[in-house]
C-alpha cells in the first residue's frame, strides 16, 4: 500500500526548528564572538533550517564570521538539552575551527562529497564536533547550491544518530536496500546519493509532486525522534506488520516503499502473531 508516500512527500523540512535558543547560550558562553554574533541575529528565536540555510549561503560567501557561526549554530539546532553546551565547550575552545571551516569551503569548490567530508575529519579537525553535526554543517552550508555547483545526486544530508537508527530498522526489518560501504566518508557519500535516488522513486509514485531528499532524511530523523523505537511493543508491533507486509509481497523491498510502509503503518498486532 504507497497510499502514504504523500506523508513524506508534503514534509516541509525549512520550518523545522530547535527547541533552544542563541540568547541561552550567550548566558553560557559571553565571551565566544560566534555565540554572540548569533544572539545579536537572532535573540531569542529558535532557529529553524530556513535560518541556517541562509547562514549557510552567508557562510559560502564569505560574509564576516558566518562559516564559525555556522558551527555554533548547528550545536544548537542540533542539540537535546543543556548538558549538550558542555559538550559544545570543547568544540568551541578548539584552535582548529577558523583552519577547518576555511578548508571545508575550499573543499566545497571541488564538488566531491568524499572530499567536502573529509575537511572535517582531516587533521587537524575540530574537538568535540562529530559526524551528526558537522554533516549538519555540510547540508546547511550546500543547501540552495546550483546543479553547476554541485552534483545533483550527492546533496550532502544530515546524517545523525536518530537518521542512522531509522536506516538500520528499515533495513533490517523491511529489506531496503541499504548497504553502505564501512569507511565513513564512504558510507556518507552513499547514504546522500542513496537518498537522492529514492527521493526519484518517491517522486515517481507521488501524485502530491516531486520529493526531495532532504524531505526523506527529515522523515527518518521524526520517525525515530516520535518514540517508536523508546517503545519496545509497539516496536515489535511495527516490525511484524512491516515483515507480513513484505513476505506477502504488499510492499516492495526499497527503501521508498519501506519509508511508504512506516508512514502508513496505523494498525495493531497482537502478542500472538509475533
Amino acid at each position: 500500500d504507497l497510499s502514504h508516500v504523500t506523508d513524506v512527500v508534503r514534509v516541509t523540512v525549512a520550518d523545522h526548528g530547535a527547541g533552544q535558543t542563541p540568547d541561552a547560550w550567550r548566558e553560557r558562553f559571553p565571551q565566544c564572538r560566534p555565540v554572540l554574533a548569533l544572539a545579536e541575529r537572532f535573540g531569542a528565536k529558535s532557529l529553524t533550517r530556513h535560518d541556517l540555510f541562509q547562514l549557510g549561503a552567508a557562510a559560502r560567501q564569505g560574509v564576516g564570521t558566518a562559516a564559525q557561526e555556522l558551527v555554533v549554530a548547528t550545536f544548537i539546532f542540533g542539540s537535546r538539552g543543556v548538558n549538550s553546551r558542555g559538550h559544545a565547550a570543547k568544540t568551541l575552545a578548539s584552535p582548529n575551527v577558523a583552519k577547518v571551516t576555511a578548508d571545508v569551503l575550499k573543499a566545497l569548490e571541488s564538488g566531491n562529497l568524499v572530499r567536502l567530508y573529509q575537511a572535517f575529519t582531516s587533521t587537524p579537525s575540530i574537538e568535540g564536533y562529530g559526524e551528526s553535526f558537522f554533516t549538519k554543517y555540510l547540508y546547511f552550508l550546500t543547501k540552495g547550491l546550483s546543479a553547476e555547483c554541485w552534483p545533483l545526486d550527492s546533496r550532502p544530508l544530515i546524517y545523525d544518530e536518530r537518521v542512522h537508527r531509522t536506516l538500520t530498522f528499515v533495513n533490517t526489518m523491511l529489506g531496503a536496500r541499504w548497504s553502505p560501504p564501512s569507511a565513513p566518508s564512504a558510507r556518507y557519500d552513499y547514504y546522500c546519493r542513496a537518498l537522492g535516488f529514492w527521493s526519484e522513486e518517491l517522486s515517481a509514485l507521488s501524485a502530491s509532486g516531486g520529493c526531495e531528499p532532504d524531505q526523506i532524511e527529515y522523515f527518518l530523523y521524526v520517525y525515530a525522534k516520535e518514540g517508536v523505537f523508546a517503545s519496545p511493543k509497539y516496536l515489535r508491533d511495527l516490525a511484524c506488520a512491516a515483515l507480513k507486509s513484505v513476505s506477502s509481497g504488499a510492499i516492495h523491498p526499497s527503501l521508498a516503499t519501506a519509508v511508504a510502509a512506516l508512514a502508513g503503518y496505523t494498525g495493531e498486532v497482537s502478542e500472538a502473531e509475533l
